[in-house]
C-alpha cells in the first residue's frame, strides 16, 4: 500500500477512534460490536413483570433510552437516571460500598440490587446484578486527554489515591525554585535530551543534585510532565524551561487533574482501588470531571448484594 494512502487511512482511523472514545459518532458498542443505535435496542428485553419491580425499586421515571451495550452490561436511560444490568460482580460491589455517598468527582450510585432466579429466564439470564446511577454529559476534549495521562501516571505509585489538595500549592512553590536553581546555574541541565527520549532520567538527575526528598521529587515530577508529557523539551535551556512553566501553571488541565485525584481518593477511601481510566469512564457533573462505571476494581472485603 503506497505511503500516502497508508496515513491518509490511519486518519480515517484516528478520527473514528476519537469520536467513538468521546461518544460522539452516534454508534454504541453493542455487545463487542460498534454499531448504529437501531429500535431493537430500545426495548429492555426482560418480562414486563420484572421491568416494573426494576421501576419501582430504583425510582425510575420515563421511558427507557438505550445507551450502550459491552462484553458485561447493558445501560438504558430513565429521564435523570441509568440502569445498568450486567454480569460484573465486582462493579456491582463497588458500587455498593458507595451509594449514597455524595462525591462532586465521582458519579452518584442510587441502588443495587440483585435479580432474583425466576426473572432471569431470557437471555439476559448471566446479568444478575443492577445498578441504578445519575446520568451526567459526556467530558469535554480537555478531560479526556487528563484521563488518557492519568490511565499511565495510576500505575506507578499510590499518590493518586491518596491525594491531597495541597499538592499544588506545594508543586507551585517547588517550580519556583526550580527555576531559580536553575537560572543560578544553567550548567545543572546538562546534555540536551534527544528528540523520543524521555526527559524523566534528566529531571530525576537534576531533582538529586537539587537534594530534594522523595515526596518532593514524586509530586514535582508527576504535575511537571502532566500537560507536555514525558517527551517535551522544557529541560534543554532555560528559555525553553520558563516558556514551559507559564504554560503549565495557569493550564486547566491542572484542575481536571486533581479532580480526577479526588474523585480515586474517595473511591479509595471507600475500599475501592480502581485503574480502568479511559475516556468512557469519565463524565461530567456541574463542569467537573466525574468517574463513572467503577467495573474492574479491587474491592476491600466481601460484599453481599441484596435481591431487589
Amino acid at each position: 500500500m503506497p505511503m500516502k494512502e497508508l496515513l491518509a487511512n490511519f486518519r480515517e482511523f484516528q478520527k473514528l477512534s476519537e469520536q467513538i472514545n468521546t461518544l460522539d459518532s452516534g454508534k454504541r458498542f453493542i455487545g463487542n460490536r460498534l454499531l448504529e443505535v437501531t429500535a431493537p435496542y430500545t426495548q429492555i428485553q426482560i418480562s414486563d413483570a420484572e421491568l416494573k419491580k426494576i421501576i419501582k425499586w430504583g425510582k425510575l421515571k420515563g421511558e427507557p433510552e438505550f445507551l450502550g451495550s459491552g462484553s458485561k452490561g447493558i445501560a438504558y436511560k430513565f429521564e435523570n437516571r441509568v440502569l445498568k444490568i450486567t454480569e460484573d460482580m465486582r462493579e456491582a460491589e463497588a458500587c455498593s460500598l458507595i451509594a449514597g455517598k455524595y462525591h462532586p468527582n465521582v458519579y452518584d450510585v442510587h441502588a443495587v440490587g440483585k435479580r432474583s432466579e425466576e426473572d432471569r429466564t431470557n437471555h439476559l439470564h448471566n446479568m444478575p446484578f443492577v445498578i441504578v446511577y445519575e446520568f451526567l454529559d459526556y467530558p469535554n476534549k480537555l478531560m479526556a486527554e487528563v484521563t488518557q495521562i492519568m490511565y499511565h501516571k495510576v500505575r506507578k505509585n499510590d499518590l493518586y489515591y491518596n491525594w491531597d489538595n495541597k499538592n499544588l500549592q506545594v508543586f507551585d512553590g517547588l517550580i519556583k525554585k526550580f527555576l531559580k536553581a536553575v537560572k543560578k546555574n544553567p550548567e545543572i541541565l546538562g546534555e540536551p535530551v534527544g528528540k523520543y527520549k524521555s526527559i524523566q532520567p534528566k529531571l530525576d538527575r537534576i531533582l538529586n543534585q537539587l537534594g530534594w526528598g522523595d515526596e518532593k521529587k514524586i509530586v514535582f515530577s508527576e504535575l511537571f510532565t502532566l500537560v507536555g508529557g514525558m517527551y517535551n523539551n522544557s529541560l534543554n535551556s532555560f528559555e525553553e524551561l520558563s516558556d514551559y512553566v507559564k504554560n503549565i501553571l495557569d493550564n486547566p488541565k491542572m484542575i481536571y487533574f486533581q479532580q480526577l485525584a479526588n474523585g480515586l481518593t474517595f473511591l479509595s477511601k471507600n475500599g475501592i482501588i480502581f485503574t480502568d481510566l479511559k475516556n468512557t469512564n469519565v463524565m461530567q457533573k456541574d463542569g467537573q470531571l466525574c468517574i463513572i462505571d467503577i467495573g474492574k476494581s479491587n474491592v476491600k472485603g466481601s460484599i453481599n448484594i441484596k435481591d431487589i
